[in-house]
């Protein structure tokens, strides 16, 4: 996972990633499970998939952004102190 480390933080900020890069992040052995795992997410409308000229990127969806926001910050424990919060 060392070839694209600032993969997750880049669609965390709603950068659209190439495919090839999210595969390259994960490594080889895990091409069948990233691409299913994105496909799922386009699926669920958590990511969405744009073509630019020949290139595949991908992006996260106003839902995936709130998902990441409200589920994923907080169990990383990377959320902010606030009332809502247990």
């Amino acid at each position: 996972m060392t070839d694209y480390p600032d993969v997750p933080t880049r669609l965390a900020n709603g950068e659209s990633v190439p495919r090839s890069e999210i595969l390259a992040y994960w490594g080889d052995g895990y091409f069948l499970q990233v691409t299913y795992g994105l496909e799922a997410l386009v699926t669920a409308y958590i990511m969405e998939k744009i073509y630019d000229g020949e290139t595949l990127l991908y992006h996260l969806t106003p839902l995936g952004v709130n998902i990441r926001r409200d589920l994923v910050t907080r169990l990383e424990g990377d959320c902010p102190e606030c009332p809502e919060c247990p």
